[in-house]
């Protein structure tokens, strides 16, 4: 529940993440030719793993982005009128084309990766977790 008034420029946004299997065959010393699906095992393993719960929660140190997804909230002024308008984005951009998108490139495009903007440009960043929303303002 968010506590504050949302600003007039606000982005919900949802980050996912997958076992780093490149990361894993570093860490764990494993052979350069080990599966992706075999490091990753090798990682829910380190994480913990068990029959009651083969793949347990992999920290996010030892994961990578694959998609970004955020709604964008904004007022605008349509013919005078003071109106909220929504979109819906994510990253890589939908469909995906025959190109191997990885962390560096997705986060690299992504919005929220830039430099300081001029305090007119702010928006309010709002992370969605399964715990409930984190509001903070970007650019600061």
């Amino acid at each position: 529940m968010l506590k504050d008034q949302l600003n007039e420029r606000t982005w919900f946004y949802d980050l996912e993440w997958v076992p780093d299997a490149d990361g894993a065959r570093r860490m764990l010393c494993l052979p350069e030719e080990t599966s992706e699906l075999d490091a990753m095992d090798a990682l829910w393993k380190y994480s913990g793993a068990t029959e009651q719960l083969p793949r347990p929660f992999v920290k996010y140190l030892f994961s990578r982005v694959v998609s970004i997804a955020f709604l964008s909230r904004n007022i605008v002024f349509v013919d005078g009128s003071k109106t909220v308008e929504f979109s819906l984005h994510s990253l890589p951009k939908l469909p995906l084309e025959d190109t191997d998108y990885n962390e560096a490139y997705i986060i690299g495009r992504s919005p929220f990766y830039r430099r300081a903007k001029p305090a007119s440009s702010w928006f309010q960043l709002v992370s969605i977790r399964h715990t409930g929303t984190h509001p903070t303002r970007y650019g600061e």
